[in-house]
């Protein structure tokens, strides 16, 4: 089996590295392609959240350098992920050293680098004079070949030295030094003129994996690991996966854990909360390390922005913390340099919103924060599930919406089954909520006066576990296929269907108001569902135009 490290990808050996990537090979041909052309001195920075493959991507670029032939004029040099004992520009370059020695040795030239290591030890103790010989060493053990600098969280290291003098020394050809370092904020390369590093690198950003890439992924780590039972899963339950890769966020590293869950033998017989339960555990000592980590108000902001979930304004956490504007505003610019939240789009504002970076973790804030949060994202779970389920639900909606005789004759039944039964005596006596359901959505399709008592009697009744999110869904596709999606909002709006099923309030309120941007103030989990639901259910553009011949100017006669 190849092993697979979520946490410390450092630790593979080359040929487990090149066996184990399966994604990002495009952002790896991006950076090869600099390397391959020998464009010395064209830096590169990786940028993505926490989780998306950065370590893995490096380790991938200095393998490939040790292994092809064609980049023999090439010497990649691999640091630690956090180098902690960098001071000084200086400190640094002797990093370069250990880590050439740590090449040489690596490569069976084991003579080299005990050569290499006792010049290190005889550098002075000056900074200025340390650095300087570190870097004559460097070139002079390169031999002629260009040096690769593959460095980790390079957004740490520019914090502790000098970024100027970092930047010179990258910048003089003499030195011929090249960076591919790698970054989970934005601090290098935000539009800040005082900053050294400003339009410095080619960034690549690493975003997160589409649905289709995280399922490749799985497949072929389960194809190489021989785990039937998770290729059949992936075969048979393609909305469970669904569900449990939306609620990850697209992150290779929780996609990986997620495999160690999914692949054990007992997977068979568990549903998606079992898996996300497993998985929730799986991770809580690495993230509540971490955010014990942060100072007390960062924890607090960033407590406000994990509970509200959807993305928020500066001036919503300031007022739900009972602070100043300005003093949220500060620990949020830090929070996004750190690589905790990002800045995104809202609707109807000109204003930008806050966002935990890394998804799952505010998925896993969230089912710790309360059980009506860890009931509400579970509901969701389900509801993500039918969605994908080999659009079952879906193709039922169409066959029904296809054939109007047989859809008005199953309407006019259940509308009058449902009449025969008084509002009050069916609330009085508990009648089972699927069958009052399906009496109120009939009635929803053929009169519309009748919606708010729909509402009414679907908030009436309580816990709405027996509708399950299927029979939900087939019901409110029915509903936005016969164009009523301002009358299915707001009757989702007054039950505790708009819980039960999110992406199908969003969906119903973008698809009411025909603007697409309404989904900006969904959370990121819902917003995809629900945007697959508006574009099936949006009216097709009109046709373009017939395009109309151009006048041609007339010439002007001469009066003559």
């Amino acid at each position: 089996m190849i092993p697979h490290l979520a946490y410390n990808p450092g630790l593979l050996d080359r040929d487990a590295v090149v066996a184990g990537f399966v994604a990002r090979g495009r952002e790896l041909e991006r950076v090869l392609e600099d390397i391959r052309s020998l464009r010395v001195g064209h830096h590169v920075l990786v940028a993505g959240a926490r989780g998306m493959g950065k370590t893995t991507l490096l380790r991938r670029v200095e393998a490939e350098v040790a292994r092809d032939p064609a980049l023999r004029s090439w010497l990649a040099l691999k640091f630690p992920e956090e180098q902690y004992n960098v001071r000084t520009a200086a400190d640094f370059w002797v990093n370069c050293l250990d880590a050439m020695a740590d090449a040489f040795e690596a490569a069976g030239s084991v003579e080299q680098a005990r050569a290499l290591d006792a010049d290190v030890a005889a550098l002075p103790d000056d900074d200025v004079a340390r650095g300087e010989d570190a870097l004559a060493l460097l070139q002079r053990y390169a031999d002629g070949r260009h040096l690769l600098l593959l460095v980790d969280n390079l957004d740490l290291l520019a914090e502790r030295v000098d970024g100027w003098e970092l930047r010179r020394v990258l910048s003089d050809p003499e030195r011929d030094l090249t960076i591919v370092g790698a970054t989970s904020g934005d601090a290098l390369f935000t539009a800040d003129y005082g900053k050294p590093f400003l339009d410095f690198f080619a960034v690549v950003p690493l975003d997160p994996l589409t649905f289709t890439e995280a399922r490749d992924l799985l497949h072929e780590l389960a194809t190489r690991d021989g785990a039937a039972g998770l290729l059949e899963l992936l075969e048979r339950d393609d909305g469970r996966f669904y569900g449990l890769f939306t609620l990850s966020g697209g992150n290779p590293r929780t996609l990986i854990q997620l495999y160690s869950v999914l692949s054990r033998p007992d997977a068979k017989e568990r549903d998606i909360e079992g898996d996300l339960e497993q998985l929730l555990d799986q991770v809580t000592p690495l993230y509540k390390s971490r955010f014990e980590q942060l100072p007390t108000q960062s924890q607090q902001v960033m407590d406000a922005v994990a509970v509200h979930w959807a993305p928020v304004m500066a001036s919503t956490v300031a007022e739900a913390m009972r602070m100043e504007v300005t003093q949220v505003s500060a620990q949020l610019s830090r929070l996004q340099r750190l690589g905790w939240v990002q800045k995104v789009e809202l609707p109807d504002t000109a204003r930008s919103g806050f966002q935990v970076a890394e998804r799952f973790f505010n998925v896993w804030y969230l089912v710790r924060t309360s059980r009506r949060m860890r009931r509400k994202l579970m509901l969701l779970a389900e509801c993500l599930v039918v969605l994908h389920g080999k659009d079952a639900v879906a193709d039922r909606a169409r066959q029904a919406l296809a054939d109007p005789s047989s859809l008005g004759a199953a309407v006019g039944l259940l509308a009058e089954e449902f009449d025969d039964t008084p509002w009050s005596r069916a609330i009085e006596h508990k009648l089972r909520l699927k069958d009052l359901f399906a009496g109120s959505a009939s009635l929803l399709m053929v009169a519309g006066e009748r919606w708010e008592r729909a509402a009414e009697l679907a908030a009436a009744i309580r816990p709405n576990d027996e509708v399950s999110a299927e029979d939900a869904s087939q019901v409110f596709d029915l509903v936005l296929g016969r164009g009523q999606a301002d009358q299915l909002s707001t009757f989702l709006e007054r039950t505790p269907f708009a819980d039960r099923m999110m992406p199908y309030a969003a969906a119903a309120r973008a698809l009411a108001t025909g603007d697409e941007r309404q989904l900006l103030s969904w959370p990121v989990e819902v917003r995809q569902a629900a945007l697959d639901i508006v574009r099936r259910f949006a009216a097709p553009p009109p046709p373009p135009a017939a395009a109309r011949p151009k006048k041609g100017r007339g010439r002007r006669g001469r009066a003559g």
